[in-house]
């Protein structure tokens, strides 16, 4: 399958080819290429998205769908995006790099931001004008965060440094998994 849609291409498979001026720049799994800053370029310029697979576990009255990703126990996403979905459907929850704001523990109390995900940073990689922090959050796929270098200096992320991810419902989107 060829497309510029990422998010697409990763509804039906978990490996890629990037082809970059008509030759193979990079291939393998998402979670490896977003390692390497060449393709991390690359996949930005394509509206790199990212995956959660889970179940619906319900809806709320105000609207929000809580998904339950598959391979954790008690860690629930809410995604405003969904609503028409029966609770038991299998999706995936979309994420966009640029959507997920990094903290350093304690998770902030007062804010508007429904995700909360504590989490430890695997990898982060420079490409050129964009980090992505790769996040384990213990959801069987890594949360992944477009940050600048500055954040990471500020924020001290390396390998092993802890963080509390969070996502606003809003910027979440739900598909129904293939």
């Amino acid at each position: 399958l060829v497309s510029h849609d990422l998010g697409d291409l990763l509804a039906v498979t978990d490996s890629l080819a990037l082809i970059d001026r008509g030759k193979l720049a990079a291939h393998g799994p998402l979670a490896e290429l977003v390692q390497k800053p060449g393709a991390l370029d690359l996949l930005h310029d394509c509206g790199l998205v990212f995956h959660v697979p889970g179940v619906i576990e319900s809806r709320d009255s105000t609207g929000l769908v809580h998904v339950a990703p598959a391979g954790s126990s008690g860690v629930r996403i809410a995604c405003g995006d969904g609503a028409d979905l029966d609770p038991g459907t299998p999706v995936d929850v979309r994420m966009r790099p640029e959507d997920v704001i990094l903290a350093l523990p304690p998770a902030p109390t007062t804010l508007s931001l429904s995700n909360q995900l504590p989490g430890t940073v695997q990898h982060v990689t420079q490409g050129a004008g964009r980090t992505l922090v790769s996040i384990d959050c213990g959801l069987g796929v890594p949360i992944l965060a477009e940050v600048t270098a500055r954040s990471v200096e500020r924020l001290g992320l390396t390998p092993g440094v802890q963080v509390i991810a969070m996502m606003k419902a809003q910027a979440l989107r739900v598909r129904l998994r293939s």
